[in-house]
């Protein structure tokens, strides 16, 4: 609100909450729209084996039951193969915390994973803890926490990238110039 010249603490603070309390639920999940190309990069992705999962930071008990309407809605549960989702327990987890807690398996298990991401600080978390996890950032929205990296690969939609096989597993996604 400061960006529009508006600083009234009180006024604020209301729309604040007013927000907070829809935004982070199942009813205004319906307000969701993909981003542009996510359901071909996904079908693609799959042609080459890759199991898509998608780890987000809503929570369960205000979110879950929006979220698969959302991607039953837009077609993603319709898919080669469902897509895994993974969504927070319960809002009180940090973002960051869980999405790092979420890979540990992830990151281990997989030949190769890939984590593509808004928001700089959950990159730059698995980028620590999971040096192996390819790391694109998806130019969008963030907190503004920190900054992304200038070496990261970056994307604003996924007609973009194409993942490309090798060894019988996704190895890579490419930039499709």
């Amino acid at each position: 609100m400061k960006l529009l010249g508006i600083q009234n603490p009180v006024f604020e603070e209301e729309v604040m909450q007013f927000w907070a309390e829809r935004f982070f639920s199942n009813d205004y999940l319906k307000f969701d729209s993909p981003e542009q190309g996510a359901r071909e990069f996904i079908l693609e992705a799959q042609k080459h084996g890759a199991e898509v999962i998608y780890l987000t930071g809503r929570d369960e008990p205000r979110m879950f039951q929006g979220t698969v309407n959302s991607l039953s809605e837009h077609g993603f549960l319709d898919l080669y193969r469902r897509p895994r989702l993974i969504l927070k327990p319960h809002k009180d987890i940090t973002d960051h915390d869980f999405k790092v807690q979420a890979l540990e398996p992830i990151a281990h298990q997989a030949e190769y994973s890939c984590l593509i991401d808004n928001e700089p600080m959950n990159l730059k978390l698995t980028e620590t803890k999971f040096p192996q996890v390819d790391l694109v950032y998806f130019e969008s929205i963030h907190t503004g926490l920190t900054e992304p990296e200038l070496y990261w690969k970056k994307v604003s939609n996924f007609t973009q990238w194409k993942p490309v096989k090798a060894l019988n597993r996704v190895s890579a996604l490419t930039l499709d110039t």
